[in-house]
């Protein structure tokens, strides 16, 4: 089982456990070894804010 952090409301966060589906013929699943956030824009979003 895998986990994801995901933003349920304003300043609440929580580790959530996920199954991934499995793949359809001709699809792959790829994972990310480093990614980086933008951080203003998701900063805003996990506030309940938007961007103006």
């Amino acid at each position: 089982m895998s986990k994801e952090l995901v933003a349920i409301g304003p300043r609440k966060p929580v580790l959530l456990d996920y199954a991934e589906r499995p793949l359809k013929k001709g699809e792959l699943r790829i994972r990310s070894v480093f990614s980086a956030e933008k951080h203003v824009t998701t900063l805003l979003l996990y506030r309940g804010k938007r961007r103006s």
